[in-house]
């Protein structure tokens, strides 16, 4: 904890003619995906506990960046990437999970909305799995 206290502190229900627990408002990202707020609610009570959460939580690393775990298409040079946070200016970072993942040289191009391409060896090796962070 960064000196913010438990989450459990603040309740909604503390505001006046707020609802008695939060909202659900689907976060992005698989997992964990934390709740995203909204960018207007009509209780600002209500509304400021939510951004000082979202704040506490991207102050502690907790910022929905996209983590998956992809396995590189065997006998092939090429494999897509989608997910629908990939944009033209995302940053897209390979951590290899297995050994023959280890040894591959991958590099990212072609950003597209909601994909991105690896290219890497052709081989027949079908356990080249890797979590992948997408950040933007």
């Amino acid at each position: 904890m960064l000196g913010f206290g438990a989450f459990s502190e603040y309740s909604v229900s503390e505001a006046n003619d707020a609802p008695p627990t939060l909202p659900d408002y689907p976060g992005t990202g698989y997992p964990p995906s934390y709740p995203v707020p909204l960018p207007d609610l009509p209780n600002e009570r209500h509304h400021r506990i939510m951004l000082a959460r979202s704040v506490a939580l991207s102050m502690q690393g907790k910022t929905n960046n996209v983590i998956q775990s992809f396995t590189l298409t065997a006998s092939t040079t090429q494999t897509t990437i989608s997910h629908p946070l990939v944009g033209g200016f995302s940053f897209i970072a390979l951590m290899p999970t297995t050994a023959n993942a280890a040894a591959e040289n991958c590099w990212v191009t072609d950003f597209g909305i909601g994909t991105a391409i690896v290219h890497h060896a052709n081989a027949g090796s079908t356990d080249r799995t890797f979590k992948v962070l997408v950040v933007g």
